[in-house]
């Protein structure tokens, strides 16, 4: 009988170990280095997962090919039957019209509020799915409903969705304190920086946001450009600086870890004060705030907002 053992490379391990990464190790190769599709560099992982265990664990060949064929069938069976199914159930309650009858359930119980409706089926609905069936069942099936909703993704009057994005990648590669600091570098980069400075398509005025939300900076831009929101332009510049924030982001977290040099700062030019005017600054939280203060004799007339990480 086969017994599996903790360091069957040269009795260390830490090699065995090593060894047991190279299947891994492969994916991400063929997936990043060649950049082959995402079945295709599984199945070559597979084939090296195979080689490994016969070869480095000495798994005789029998049992290495029915644990791949056991995998591949748990994998196929329970996960990817249940994401069909719920693909399937979404397609259908669409186009049956019934999705419009689950929304209007849930306004009518969630009086309204979507917070309340995702609660109510992420957390409620979803807690009794993963009792009753478990394995993706909960993620595929409350999704599938949430988005019957309308619920995916951000609303025009929120945060943009590329900042969104770009803070859940922060978030994979920093410890939470650094990644607050990051993104708001980010943030205020955002709210500077004239868009869309990359115009592949269409030549259009770049504008300031002044703001982090959807609403303000596209707004702005269709405004400037005389668009309206289906416009092939105006998409075309959401695109744009999709890809402008991946490549700030990059550059942050590589200034971050020594990977390039910070870009030099332009100091800002002074303010000019008057005789009862101050200047004063607070650190957050969320960074850095800065307002200037008007005095009308001892009490405050103003409070103006010059920089803020909010």
């Amino acid at each position: 009988m086969f017994q599996a053992l903790l360091d069957p490379v040269a009795s260390n391990l830490a090699l065995s170990a090593l060894v047991a990464c190279i299947p891994l190790i492969t994916f991400f190769i063929m997936l990043l280095g060649v950049k082959a599709k995402a079945h295709i560099s599984a199945v070559v992982a597979l084939a090296v997962a195979i080689l490994v265990a016969i070869i480095g664990f000495k798994m005789p060949a029998g049992l290495a090919l029915v644990s791949a064929t056991q995998g591949a069938a748990f994998g196929a069976f329970p996960i990817v039957y249940i994401i069909c199914m719920a693909v399937w159930f979404y397609e259908v309650t669409v186009v049956s019209g019934r999705s419009e009858d689950l929304r209007k359930f849930f306004d009518q119980v969630g009086g309204g509020d979507i917070r309340i409706q995702a609660m109510m089926i992420a957390f409620c609905f979803g807690g009794l799915l993963e009792a009753l069936a478990g394995f993706g069942a909960p993620i595929a099936v409350t999704a599938t409903m949430i988005m019957a909703l309308g619920a995916g993704g951000y609303g025009c009057q929120t945060l943009c969705g590329a900042l969104g994005g770009a803070c859940v990648m922060i978030g994979f590669f920093c410890e939470p304190a650094v990644a607050g600091e990051i993104r708001n570098k980010l943030f205020d980069w955002y709210r500077k920086e004239p868009f869309p400075s990359y115009q592949p398509e269409y030549e259009a005025v770049t504008t300031v946001a002044d703001d982090i939300t959807c609403n303000a900076s596209v707004n702005k831009f269709m405004k400037a450009n005389n668009l309206e929101m289906g416009d092939a332009a105006r998409k075309a510049r959401c695109a744009a600086l999709t890809g402008e924030v991946v490549c700030k982001v990059i550059e942050l977290l590589n200034v971050q870890y020594g990977y390039e040099e910070a870009a030099p700062v332009e100091e800002a030019a002074p303010v000019e004060l008057a005789a009862n005017e101050y200047i004063g600054t607070s650190e957050t939280e969320r960074g850095e705030v800065k307002v200037k203060v008007t005095m009308d004799g001892d009490r405050i007339a103003n409070i103006e907002v010059l920089s803020s990480s909010e």
